[in-house]
């Protein structure tokens, strides 16, 4: 038996077979343009026979018209014994050119090709009986007459045609047996010469009859016979389609008895059920298949009743025993006295199906559990933004019951003062499935206060299963209350930050204007004094050196905490460095008769570092070593491996406890303080060596052992590329050049500074000293200056800054370098001045070289640059 397959014709995609009305295009006529306008407009879009007739009639009258009417006018110039057959013959050729236009009028070729025949029949007839009868050349031409009429109309004109030519010549044949004289007007010749013209032209016509019927019939009829064989091939792939989708098909399909014997099934029923052929399907019983009797008589029940099942489930048993859950939908066939003759259907495996409805359903449960168990509150609600469903933790959160809040807008919940917010954020949440944000708000409790909730929203209006907008929201009143707690001790720590700032840049401006007097007139009377007074000097400028060091050390402190410390680094020699800083430390050794020695194990290795960093960080460590070294060696070494470059300072001094190690690099931390302090010093050299050391990314470590010595290590990353040294650049005097000429305005309200600048300028610089704002903008209008350098800190309504300001506004001052010299040396205080319109900037106290120093690089760009 085959398989029932669907009508193609019932089914919604593009039939596999054209219809029959479909016409190929091989098969459309090709438009005549005169011919066609005889032809009717139906005619050329419906039937190629009929067009064919219509055109073969229409050339035809063509061809015939021009021949009758030259016959004609060879009658009448045969003589006037001729003339009556010339009447006749162009009274022939007027109704062969009525053909067309009756094929116009009535859009019927039979009646046109029936008149054309007569009229031709006719005319031959009269033509032989008014000149030699059955001898009439003319006559020739009668066995194409039915062939015409056949072609033109079809075989009952062609028949009559036949029936009218054999009448005419039974006619002439009765004529000449009765004794007609029939007028022989031809001559022999001419006779002779149209016998052969009859012969030539029938022949011929009968030749393009033939290439009319090859042309129009024969090749058609073999194009349909090709499309035909196509058809035929479209058929069988068709069939060969569908046998193999009933084969190949996913599910089961098959077709049994009502006694339950398979008459068909596919190859997927076979493997769904266990077996190993078709043919051992077809000898199985299907009573044996189902679970039970009661599933395959429930089946056949239906059947019966319904005259099919659909999505009918029922369990089958496979070949081994195992159950195989099925869905089946099936029809019965009945024969044409209401009896079953089969049953046919579709068969699909559900087993993994019900196993993952049966996986989703315990999932389900699982995931409500956890949300009706959740601590946070999870709500729905629709786009009106009423509460759909509450979870029941917001029993806990907010103390209402799950349904007292269903059907209340969620709007209800939320503060005044919050709720144009959480309206706002939950119109736009509307706009685009998927998560919109968190918001917090104040929400109100079941007993009137409010509390601080912070809410997820997401869009689930397109899951059908949701259909709303989830809210998981959770109390975070603790949350915010530590946050208001955190707030204010930051602002707290920044109030301290702001107040140690403060203090830092008032102490450092107190100390620094004294400072400025107590270090330059030492530096003065270092100069001028005697011998015998001299070391008292240099005792006060050693005193104001601990101290201006001391100042400095907080200041680079601060700037280290405030990651203000800028660092230039370049690639450099770092045992050149070594050898640099341990011999400036030579003398300072040697008073304590100490010896000091550096060791280069790896000469010429480089690293990256600040060249100003890398030399505070040697001082400190070998100028501790030195201090607290009463006898014995201090050796500086440099080693190297692939990666890094070490230093390591070592030094046979007092050590220091186990126990204070872990404090040493701590800020202001001393191993000996108080009355039993044995060294001076600030406590803050460690602290700021690791802090360099950290920003040029090194490490620093320490080993010490009390009353045996201490050894620090420092180590860099190391660069392999060593740089060729630049040339020496020769040194420059200590006097500007062409100093005496240039004329220099100096702003300080402080009496001793004052004085300071004017011993520190003289003999080098032509110097006017002003103490006030009004007395130094009265000699800068009264003269022209070469530079201007101005104290920052005035009075309260007063400074620099705007002394400076109102001196670029003059034009002759708009290029004139403009200093600033100030006890503000905060990190970030040389920026903002630089930044504020001065050329350079010296902070406070200063030496004198640094004071000549930095005019003359103001002067003369090639001098060298002053110090802070």
């Amino acid at each position: 038996m085959e398989p029932r397959v669907p009508n193609p014709s019932d089914q919604a995609a593009t039939p596999l077979v054209a219809p029959l009305s479909y016409v190929p295009s091989e098969f459309v006529a090709k438009p005549w343009p005169l011919v066609d306008w005889f032809v009717p407009d139906e005619t050329t879009e419906s039937s190629s026979d009929a067009l064919r007739r219509m055109r073969l009639l229409i050339v035809s009258v063509g061809v015939m018209v021009p021949i009758f009417l030259v016959a004609s006018a060879g009658f009448f110039v045969a003589g006037e014994v001729f003339g009556f057959q010339g009447i006749a013959v162009i009274s022939a050729a007027v109704l062969f050119a009525s053909c067309p236009f009756v094929l116009r009028i009535t859009g019927s070729y039979v009646a046109a090709g029936t008149l054309f025949c007569l009229t031709l029949i006719g005319t031959q007839f009269f033509l032989a009986t008014t000149d030699s009868g059955l001898t009439d050349t003319s006559l020739y031409f009668a066995p194409v007459i039915p062939l015409i009429a056949a072609f033109m109309v079809g075989p009952r004109v062609a028949v009559l045609c036949a029936v009218l030519v054999i009448g005419e010549v039974g006619a002439l044949y009765a004529m000449e047996v009765n004794g007609y004289a029939f007028p022989t007007i031809s001559s022999p010749d001419d006779v002779v010469w149209f016998t052969m013209l009859a012969l030539a032209l029938t022949t011929l016509f009968c030749a393009a009859l033939s290439w009319i019927y090859e042309g129009y019939t024969l090749v058609r009829l073999r194009r349909m016979n090709t499309r035909l064989q196509g058809l035929q091939g479209a058929l069988e792939e068709s069939e060969a389609r569908y046998r193999s989708l009933f084969e190949n098909i996913p599910i089961g399909v098959y077709r049994s008895s009502p006694g339950g014997q398979v008459i068909m099934a596919n190859e997927a029923l076979v493997s769904m059920l266990g077996f190993d052929s078709v043919a051992d399907f077809k000898a199985f019983d299907l009573e044996r298949v189902y679970d039970g009797p009661e599933g395959r008589g429930r089946f056949r029940e239906l059947m019966v009743r319904n005259g099919g099942v659909d999505q009918f489930e029922s369990i089958l048993l496979n070949r081994d025993g195992r159950k195989v859950y099925v869905r089946e939908n099936a029809r019965a066939s009945f024969d044409e006295n209401g009896n079953v003759m089969y049953y046919e259907g579709t068969v699909e495996d559900i087993t993994e199906h019900l196993r993952a409805k049966q996986a989703l359903r315990a999932s389900e449960e699982r995931f409500r559990a956890l949300v009706q168990h959740s601590t946070d509150t999870i709500t729905v609600i629709d786009r009106e933004g009423i509460i759909q469903y509450q979870s029941p933790s917001v029993r806990q959160n907010l103390g209402f019951e799950p349904d007292q809040t269903v059907g209340l807008s969620f709007m209800h919940l939320v503060h005044p003062k919050h709720q144009q917010h959480v309206q706002s954020l939950f119109e736009r949440g509307l706009e685009q499935p998927g998560e919109f944000g968190a918001v917090e708000f104040w929400c109100r409790h079941a007993s009137g206060h409010y509390i601080y909730v912070e809410a997820v929203g997401t869009n689930m209006l397109d899951n059908p299963w949701i259909n709303g907008v989830v809210l998981n929201s959770r109390d975070v009143t603790e949350r915010k209350r530590s946050e208001v707690a955190l707030v204010k001790a930051k602002e707290q720590a920044e109030e301290v930050a702001r107040m140690k700032s403060a203090f830092l840049a008032n102490m450092s401006h107190e100390i620094r204007t004294p400072l400025t007097g107590i270090l330059g007139f030492a530096g003065v009377l270092a100069e001028e004094v005697e011998d015998e007074h001299r070391e008292f000097v240099q005792l006060i400028e050693k005193s104001g050196k601990r101290l201006l060091e001391t100042l400095n050390s907080v200041l680079d402190l601060a700037r280290l905490e405030a990651d203000q410390m800028e660092v230039d680094v370049d690639q450099l020699d770092v045992g050149e460095q070594v050898e640099e800083v341990v011999r400036l430390l030579t003398p300072l050794a040697s008073e304590k008769g100490l010896h000091l020695e550096t060791i280069v194990e790896a000469p010429g290795v480089q690293a990256r570092l600040d060249s100003g960093c890398l030399n505070r960080i040697l001082n400190n460590l070998v100028g501790n070593a030195i201090k607290f070294t009463a006898s014995g060696s201090v050796t500086a070494r440099v080693t190297a491996d692939s990666k890094r470059v070490t230093i390591q300072v070592e030094d046979s001094g007092i050590g220091i406890d186990e126990e204070f190690l872990p404090n040493l690099f701590e800020e202001f931390k001393q191993e000996s303080t108080g009355i039993g302090r044995s060294h001076e010093g600030s406590g803050l050299g460690l602290t700021i060596t690791r802090r360099l050391v950290e920003i040029m990314h090194g490490t620093i470590e320490v080993e010490s052992e009390k009353g045996v010595g201490s050894t620090f290590t420092v180590s860099f990353p190391r660069v392999d590329t060593v740089i060729p040294k630049a040339e020496a650049e020769p040194e420059l005097s200590n006097g500007a050049p062409a100093a005496n000429q240039a004329r220099v305005l100096v702003l300080d309200d402080n009496e001793s500074a004052r004085l300071l600048i004017e011993r520190m300028l003289r003999g080098s610089f032509a110097a006017d000293i002003a103490g006030s704002f009004t007395e130094a903008l009265g000699y800068a209008r009264a003269k022209d200056y070469d530079i201007v350098l101005l104290d920052i800190h005035l009075s309260e309504d007063e400074s620099g800054v705007e002394l400076m300001e109102e001196l670029r506004a003059m034009p002759a001052y708009q290029d004139v370098p403009i200093i600033a010299f100030t006890a503000f040396a905060l990190p970030g205080d040389r920026d903002r001045f630089l930044n504020e319109g001065f050329t350079g900037y010296l902070s406070k106290p200063f030496t004198k070289q640094q004071l000549l120093d930095i005019l003359g690089s103001a002067l003369d760009p090639d001098w060298a640059m002053g110090s802070e």
